[in-house]
């Protein structure tokens, strides 16, 4: 699948980093991430990364087309 995924527009007037394992991706990705997207202009008030938990209840199954 993924390891994670920035999503923003064409005017940076928002982000979201996607993450499918959490853990992994605070382990293994997130520095490296938060750092790219300082440097490509996701440092402002309104664009700034921000955490927001799913919780351990939020699963996600793989579509059958992928099976």
């Amino acid at each position: 699948m993924y390891a994670y995924i920035i999503v923003s527009d064409p005017t940076l007037s928002f982000s979201f980093v996607l993450a499918e394992n959490v853990d992994e991706y605070k382990a293994d990705y997130e520095a490296g991430a938060l750092e790219w997207m300082s440097a490509n202009g996701f440092d402002k008030l309104w664009n700034m990364p921000r955490n927001i938990e799913q919780g351990g209840d939020c699963k996600y199954s793989i579509p059958t087309a992928f099976v």
